[in-house]
């Protein structure tokens, strides 16, 4: 799993930790001597063992698990289009890609862990979907199609990372105007997603509404000339 934090104190990775356990038993956590980590593990009463400083033997497993994460993170945002300030959207959506994915035997490590298959869609991280907005977010003429048109940023689970049917979903307008340059500052969005149950993909298929412009800013000598007059507009004066 992944849980993006604002912080790493002890209070939000006890309740990261919390969301992630829900009702289950958790034996025993490996760490490197995080103190937040350490001292979660205590208020939840879990047994914690502690990995040898500096001999990254002893961590071989989770740094592997990091690495497959961030590759898996930069893989989805480049292929969808987005900024890398979106990774707080795309590691989640790994992680629970990965882990509903199954062998040829039928078997996952979701299915491991809840006891059956995964029964929702298994859409990429940043796909066009047609969605059912909630009507209490902004209301719609009677002649509007009840479904809209958005960006796909993943699922929204509860605690025990158990799946109530529900995605995740960014307006279009969301990006209006706003810069795609891989660098760009999250500031400038203003991305509040919709909660869905009703989701699904175009007659065409997969697509991908942000990569043709997230290339020109970072793939055309126009792009980079754009980021580069912005960033000359916007720096601080000596």
């Amino acid at each position: 799993y992944s849980h993006p934090l604002d912080g790493r104190d002890t209070l939000e990775t006890f309740s990261a930790l919390q969301h992630i356990r829900g009702s289950d038993y958790i034996e025993h956590i490996y760490h490197d001597n995080d103190r937040a980590i350490k001292k979660a593990g205590r208020k939840l009463r879990i047994m914690t063992e502690l990995s040898q400083p500096g001999v990254h033997e002893t961590n071989a497993k989770i740094e592997r698990a990091n690495q497959d994460i961030l590759q898996g993170c930069r893989a989805l945002l480049t292929e969808a289009g987005f900024p890398a300030c979106f990774w707080p959207y795309a590691t989640p959506c790994f992680c629970f890609h990965d882990n509903i994915a199954e062998d040829e035997y039928g078997d996952s490590a979701w299915k491991s862990r809840t006891g059956k298959s995964f029964h929702g869609l298994a859409l990429p991280f940043g796909c066009r979907v047609f969605f059912w907005p909630a009507p209490t977010k902004y209301a719609q003429s009677k002649a509007a199609p009840r479904m809209q048109c958005g960006v796909f940023l993943g699922y929204r689970t509860s605690p025990g990372e158990r799946w109530n049917g529900e995605y995740l979903v960014a307006d279009l307008e969301d990006f209006i105007d706003k810069s795609l340059d891989i660098d760009a500052d999250y500031s400038q969005f203003h991305v509040r997603p919709h909660i869905t149950k009703q989701v699904k993909l175009g007659l065409d298929g997969v697509f991908f509404p942000l990569k043709e412009k997230y290339n020109w800013y970072n793939r055309t000598l126009a792009g980079r000339q754009a980021v580069a007059e912005s960033e000359e507009l916007f720096k601080p004066a000596k």
